[in-house]
């Protein structure tokens, strides 16, 4: 290339541990699921994942779109479809590097559609090049001023993760996923910062999903962030935020059932499914579905789980999209009290024994309904809005360890009993935009967000359960059905805020983001009791 053109060169995955991909590399097919997305990043995430070396100037890609991949690909084959309706092409040099260019006006009327075929393999990839959870925008990590790692599908594939908290130990540094208060929600350690909500909160698409236990059959990826981040998401422990993407519709058909079984009576089996359906891919769908059963090497622990998760998406025109979900989760659980510990040291019991009640379950059920939209008023300008309403119903029939008495042997406990609902609804409205001023590239976000949540909890009881002999336990001495209601609670939360966000590039090596944010909280909490 002999113009002075700014030129991009995008480089494998390999690159960055020190190993220089082989030429010979492209060659082969690799398995591939990209989403429609601008073709910069359509190409950065190609050569990323086949190993290539892509050439193109920025300004030929600008504005353009690229359709979506899914399936086995040659880095030919996928570079034919990125490029069929934007007007280039490519040609490969002697050394293996693929140089981008705009199609000669000669050769315009010449070029046929091109239809590439592959079987769906996707998910393959342990490299992630972009996430939005830092940014609120698509940005490559690399010019993310943050410290974010993502825990990619691959991954909780590879490791046949069936939560989140099994997802994120052992992948990522600095950070722990727990589940707290027996099953009721997941939580998580960042840098340090526990949950101090008590809601177990993390962030689903952006907005905030807390108090839940997450089925990760609809999980793409998991983006964590480390550091504040409150001021795009207001309220939010310092040491960072969990951020888990669903799965979207595809444009090629993909179909897949998997089965997983395990010690202690585990089976689980799970659902995925995807396409079109209509001719011209206008409207698209997916459904994930999961079914759990499994018991523990604990007395009486276990738990029961019914997912199931269908998504739309509809594309009328290149300018519009808007995509509805809806998930529905059943739980019935047995927590485990954990083992009382006399002295410095777990007490001299089976590890098997658990001081509950063998015949009480809890039933936990969770609806959520979601939807986007997003309109591009041209090349540079968009604006998306997201909403999320959750109802949360946990059903108690619980019997709570206390500590040991002084003989070291007689354990008090507590009887809870009652039907907690929580509902929670999550918004929040985006502009985007990009120009250029005094020579440096701007990326301009201005937004509001709001979250509600409204707690209640009618008629319930709390109190002394009978003690039990932790080394001759009497179980079912309590019959729940005869307590009677002791107390109501109710408590109403609503946050709102607007922040302004300007990521500034400049002689495109240097990455600045200033933010702004204003907040407002409010509490209302009533507990009565008898």
């Amino acid at each position: 290339m002999h113009r002075r053109t700014p030129i991009v060169l995008a480089v494998a995955a390999a690159f960055s541990v020190g190993a220089v991909a082989p030429l010979h590399a492209h060659s082969g097919k690799v398995g591939l699921e990209q989403t429609a997305q601008e073709l910069g990043p359509a190409l950065d995430a190609l050569a990323a994942k086949a190993g290539a070396r892509l050439l193109y100037s920025p300004e030929a890609v600008k504005g353009k779109r690229a359709p979506a991949l899914a399936g086995n690909l040659s880095t030919e084959e996928a570079l034919s479809r990125l490029l069929a309706a934007s007007g280039l092409t490519w040609t490969r040099s002697h050394d293996g590097a693929y140089a981008i260019k705009p199609v000669p006006a000669e050769r315009v009327a010449e070029l046929a559609t091109v239809e590439v075929r592959g079987s769906p393999d996707a998910g393959t990839s342990y490299a992630v090049r972009r996430a939005s959870a830092a940014t609120k925008t698509d940005t490559p990590l690399m010019e993310t001023p943050v410290s974010i790692q993502v825990v990619p599908r691959a991954i909780l594939d590879d490791r046949q993760a069936m939560s989140l908290p099994d997802a994120v130990n052992g992948n990522v540094s600095g950070v722990l996923g727990r589940t707290g208060a027996g099953y009721l929600y997941d939580n998580f350690i960042l840098r340090g910062f526990g949950d101090t909500s008590g809601f177990g909160t993390a962030y689903r698409n952006g907005l905030m999903n807390r108090q839940d236990i997450y089925d990760v059959s609809n999980v793409e990826q998991i983006e964590i962030v480390k550091g504040p981040a409150a001021v795009l998401y207001g309220r939010i422990e310092p040491g960072g935020m969990v951020n888990y993407v669903t799965k979207k519709p595809l444009d090629t058909p993909y179909h897949a059932i998997q089965q997983q079984i395990g010690s202690d009576h585990q089976f689980r089996t799970s659902v995925d499914t995807t396409g079109p359906l209509d001719e011209n891919g206008t409207l698209l769908y997916r459904l994930n579905a999961s079914y759990t059963d499994n018991e523990s090497f604990r007395d009486f622990v276990g738990n029961e789980r019914l997912f199931i998760a269908p998504t739309l998406a509809w594309r009328p025109t290149k300018d519009f999209e808007a995509t509805v979900e809806v998930e529905y989760k059943r739980d019935r659980f047995q927590a485990d009290i954990g083992i009382p510990a006399i002295g410095k040291r777990p007490a001299d019991i089976p590890f098997r024994r658990s001081l509950s009640d063998g015949k009480e379950r809890q039933t936990l059920e969770n609806t959520l309904f979601a939807f986007d939209w997003t309109y591009r008023f041209n090349d540079d300008w968009k604006i998306t809005q997201r909403f999320q309403q959750q109802d949360w119903r946990l059903g108690h029939r619980q019997i709570l360890a206390r500590a040991l008495l002084a003989d070291d042997r007689t354990m008090p406990r507590w009887a809870n009993k009652g039907v907690q609902n929580v509902g929670t609804q999550a918004m929040n409205l985006d502009l985007l935009g990009k120009f250029a001023l005094f020579g440096a590239k701007h990326e301009l976000l201005i937004g509001l967000d709001e979250f509600r949540a409204e707690t209640k909890t009618a008629s319930s009881f709390f109190g002394a359960a009978p003690t039990i002999d932790i080394f001759d336990p009497v179980y079912g001495q309590l019959d729940m059905d005869t307590l009677i209601p002791n107390r109501n609670f109710y408590r109403k939360q609503r946050w709102s805020g607007v922040y302004v966000q300007d990521q500034i590039t400049v002689f495109e090596r240097l990455h600045f983001l200033a933010d702004s944010t204003g907040r407002c909280n409010s509490l209302i909490k009533l507990l009565c009791g008898r």
